[in-house]
């Protein structure tokens, strides 16, 4: 669906886009085109898309020919989709929030599942915190907000590194696709995106250590030791800078993923 058809059924339906639901249309058939042709580089045999929206990339992804899940939380596109698509058998919608649906529930049923999703700002962390915990699923290519993604791109750079960029590197292979300026949506959005592309690797996912993680970076401009002060006790920290040999300045942004890890396990064996 390009701009023109876009702005026709906005007008037709006196449609009002949500800002809570992040409403903002893909309408540049290129940035489309690129989408698919980075879908076709990996192995599956079904889809879950996240936002089908006015069904712009679903009516590319069924080009596939693949069982595709099309989750739309708006109940006003899940009426339009059902009609626009409803003589495509391998399309499944679902009206629902997509962090409520059970991804595990429909990646059983298939061996290879990969996720493709424009996701809003307001779900970006707990939405990819739930793919890192979906077991069945190894692949998310998604559509960011380009400033998040320089954030998990650079996390070495100690200015961007913070808890969930730590996370998702330890748990994930994250590679950046290709920006996408933020007139190739509809309305235009304040930023521009990056499409990028995150492969789990087979740790397995501890969501606890997400929050240690937050603890310890609460304040990564200190030294490390003021944030472990918050829930643990002196004997516990001169303990832990005894076992990993930790300079007395050390700060939470100088560490490795794999050593932050081995720290939280020290206290969560």
């Amino acid at each position: 669906m390009d701009i023109s058809n876009t702005l026709k059924y906005v007008k037709q339906n006196n449609f009002h886009f949500s800002k809570k639901y992040g409403q903002n249309f893909l309408v540049d058939d290129g940035i489309a085109s690129k989408i698919i042709t980075e879908v076709k580089k990996n192995k599956f045999d079904s889809i879950i898309e996240i936002g089908s929206g006015l069904g712009a990339l679903t009516e590319r992804l069924l080009e596939f020919k693949q069982a595709i899940f099309g989750i739309e939380f708006d109940k006003r596109l899940f009426s339009f989709l059902n009609k626009k698509f409803s003589n495509n058998s391998n399309l499944m919608l679902i009206n629902d929030d997509a962090l409520d649906v059970d991804f595990e529930n429909i990646a059983k049923k298939f061996k290879d599942t990969i996720i493709v999703a424009n996701l809003p700002y307001s779900i970006t962390t707990p939405f990819i915190i739930k793919f890192l915990n979906t077991k069945s699923i190894k692949k998310m290519i998604c559509m960011l907000q380009k400033e998040f993604v320089e954030k998990i791109l650079n996390f070495k750079c100690q200015k961007k590194h913070g808890a969930f960029s730590a996370l998702i590197n330890y748990y994930a292979t994250c590679t950046k696709l290709f920006n996408v300026s933020k007139m190739s949506f509809y309305p235009v959005p304040k930023v521009d995106s990056t499409f990028i592309d995150i492969t789990k690797n087979n740790k397995l996912f501890d969501v606890n250590f997400f929050k240690f993680l937050r603890r310890v970076f609460q304040n990564k401009r200190k030294n490390l030791s003021n944030n472990l002060r918050s829930f643990l006790s002196k004997e516990s920290i001169n303990h832990l800078y005894e076992k990993f040999n930790f300079s007395p300045n050390l700060r939470v942004e100088e560490l490795d993923n794999d050593v932050l890890y081995e720290m939280y396990k020290h206290f969560n064996p």
